[in-house]
C-alpha cells in the first residue's frame, strides 16, 4: 500500500506553494496542492492558504530538499534583466516585468 498523504508546509500565496512543488518534482518527489485554488478565487485573503502534501515516506527528503533551495537562492544576487533593466529575483527566468528571457543577451 502506498504511504498516506501529509502536509510538508502552508504558504500564504499559491504560486509559493507552486514553486515548491516544482522543487520537488526536480527531485522526483510526489506533491499536491491542497486548498490554493480557493486563494485565488477569492483574491488571496490571509485566511485563506494552500497547503502542500507529500507522501509520508518523502516528508524527510522533501524538507530537506526545500531548506537546499532555499539555502542555495538566498546566497544568489538579484539580476537585472537584459531588455528592460528591473532587477529580478535570482530564480526567475522571464522578467517579472516585460516577461522577456532573463537569460538571453
Amino acid at each position: 500500500m502506498a504511504d498516506a498523504f501529509v502536509r510538508l508546509g502552508r504558504f500564504m500565496r499559491p504560486e509559493e506553494a507552486e514553486l515548491a512543488k516544482a522543487a520537488l518534482a526536480a527531485q522526483e518527489i510526489e506533491s499536491e496542492i491542497r486548498g490554493g485554488q480557493a486563494a485565488a478565487t477569492l483574491g488571496f485573503l490571509p485566511l485563506v492558504t494552500a497547503e502542500l502534501w507529500v507522501r509520508a515516506g518523502d516528508l524527510d527528503a522533501a524538507r530537506e530538499a526545500l531548506t537546499s533551495v532555499t539555502r542555495r537562492t538566498s546566497d544568489m544576487p538579484p539580476r537585472a534583466c537584459p531588455h528592460c533593466g528591473e532587477e529580478n529575483p535570482p530564480t526567475f527566468e522571464s522578467c517579472w516585468s516585460c516577461g522577456r528571457d532573463v537569460e538571453a543577451r
